[in-house]
């Protein structure tokens, strides 16, 4: 299903969960950031009598600074598994006999003298609840699927939201990269005499990357000689990579990397075929061709289209692009200094969302920051949950004033959050995001033409990435968007593009934007005069709850 970005969507999935629940259904909703998985609890509190339960990340939910110091991820899962079969985990032992019921429930609450993660399996178990609402990372994790199995039983069916990333999320799970540094650091603890020699002459000749045979990447891995005083972590790591060369299909040596790619025990497609029925919502499927040749099954696509959707404006720059040939300092500072322009012409908050962290640094590198009179709140990479809301709630509160977010495509602020109202009016969406150029990207699009009917699969993903982050400002029918493309190859988007955007485009010059900002918020100064802007976020549920 394909409906605009804000319509009430949420409200409508819960409406049809709370009716079907009565007729004995159960339902996995899946959504796709943490912040999304908030916003479902919230939401449930409105239904009076459904019962929804969060399935969060066992790391994210653990307290045992034993395991949760471990950045690492295997390592930590090893030493979790440890510690609960040891019985060293007094805060597993307390969650075994203690479960809870709450009708939203969510395990951030859990008691502070218990394991969250487990505390909420125990209390699945109990509560008999009508949905279960989890990332849609886990619907991958064979651990939590037997989870999950085991709670709900036969016949669950399952919602998956901002569904457009599934694909594209799926194959990147057949694929392990492990940094090349780090490949090397863990040859040396193992000693690993064979691994070292591999990375130094394949370092010392002029290949761009490297193909192993399976049968010689286990014959590397078989020959290390480790001591008796070897970390465990590092026997943990050895152990796990040995056993994904093992099952792998491709394994590929780059000069930042080892890629290994495994074949997959069961195509998404067999995945989805496991539940009673799938749904697949998002606001930017890019139509039903797009839709319907990324799955190699039958789909129904039925799409909500709207003439017009809040008061907006949408502008693709012909005399600017992202191009890694053309990037130049010269050409960073020229946006910046016109980003700085259209920061004083709006009223409210700004977006600023780049293709990538390496274009979001350029911005950087020229003096965007000094450039600015307003208050500048940057997305950090790997930032932490909590850390990262902080920062957004800090910038939403200063939408009076006006504030500038600088993000990426594709991240949690630019997919997993809402800005009605003030919080954003403008989004600036910088260059399209597409695969680097190599084998990584050789590799991936042999992936596709393996699992998908869809070609040019980088086209499709950079313009729906880019679509999300562009719709952040509007998410009513009354909120107002200013929407610029920073890239001239956002033309070859336009057929993609969502109905109710579309039919507002415009090409301009770089130039031309913030006195074409200050036409757009003049010409609606009434609005805010007669306070229709900035309204209570939700007024618009009743669209689709009725």
């Amino acid at each position: 299903m394909e409906a605009p970005n804000g319509m009430g969507k949420t409200s409508g999935v819960l409406t049809v969960i709370s009716y079907l629940a009565e007729k004995g259904m159960r339902f996995l909703y899946l959504v796709r950031t943490h912040r999304q998985i908030d916003r479902v609890i919230e939401e449930c509190r409105r239904f009076e009598e459904l019962r929804l339960a969060a399935v969060r990340g066992k790391k994210e939910l653990c307290r045992n600074p034993k395991a949760k110091r471990l950045s690492n991820y295997i390592s930590f899962i090893t030493k979790c598994n440890e510690l609960r079969k040891t019985g060293a985990c007094p805060y597993y032992e307390a969650s075994k006999s203690h479960p809870v019921f709450e009708r939203c429930y969510d395990p951030l609450r859990a008691r502070s003298d218990t394991c969250p993660y487990y505390e909420a399996l125990e209390s699945i178990k109990e509560g008999r609840y009508h949905a279960l609402v989890l990332s849609y990372t886990y619907l991958l994790d064979p651990e939590v699927r037997a989870h999950i199995k085991e709670i709900l039983k036969e016949g669950v069916s399952l919602i998956v939201d901002e569904a457009h990333n599934l694909k594209r999320y799926w194959l990147a799970h057949l694929m392990r990269k492990v940094d090349l540094n780090e490949l090397r650091s863990l040859f040396d603890v193992m000693c690993c005499d064979r691994g070292r020699e591999l990375i130094t002459s394949f370092l010392r000749s002029n290949l761009e990357y490297l193909e192993l045979p399976k049968d010689y990447a286990l014959r590397i891995f078989s020959g290390c000689d480790p001591p008796d005083y070897t970390p465990w972590e590092a026997r943990v790591l050895y152990l796990n990579l040995r056993e994904e060369v093992l099952i792998s299909w491709k394994i590929l040596l780059t000069r930042e990397e080892l890629i290994i790619t495994r074949r997959p025990e069961e195509t998404l497609e067999d995945i989805l075929r496991r539940y009673h029925s799938s749904i697949l919502v998002s606001g930017t499927w890019g139509g039903e061709e797009a839709c319907k040749g990324e799955f190699l099954s039958r789909v129904r696509y039925v799409s909500i289209p709207l003439e017009k959707w809040g008061e907006i404006e949408v502008l693709i720059t012909r005399d600017f692009t992202t191009r890694f040939e053309e990037r130049r300092k010269t050409e960073y500072y020229r946006l910046a200094t016109v980003l700085a322009d259209l920061s004083k012409k709006i009223v409210g908050n700004m977006g600023v969302f780049t293709a990538s962290y390496d274009i979001l640094a350029g911005l950087l590198e020229v003096g965007f920051q000094y450039l600015l009179e307003k208050p500048l709140f940057i997305e950090e990479r790997g930032a932490d949950v909590r850390r990262n809301l902080k920062m957004v709630e800090r910038y939403k509160e200063l939408s009076r004033e006006g504030a500038i977010l600088l993000g990426v495509q594709g991240g949690r602020n630019s997919e997993g959050e809402d800005f009605p109202g003030l919080q954003m009016t403008t989004s600036v969406v910088i260059g399209l995001q597409l695969s680097k150029p190599g084998v990584e990207r050789e590799l991936i699009h042999l992936l596709w033409n393996r699992h998908s009917a869809l070609r040019n699969p980088d086209l499709i993903y950079g313009c729906r990435s880019a679509f999300q982050a562009a719709a952040r400002p509007v998410r009513s029918p009354d909120d107002l968007g200013f929407i610029v493309l920073a890239d001239r190859r956002f033309e070859s988007c336009l057929k993609m593009m969502p109905s109710w955007m579309r039919r507002k485009v415009r090409l301009v010059s770089l130039e031309d934007i913030p006195s074409l900002a200050d036409e757009f918020f003049s010409a609606r100064s009434h609005l805010f005069q007669a306070g229709r802007i900035g309204a209570t976020y939700g007024a618009n549920d009743h669209l689709l709850h009725s």
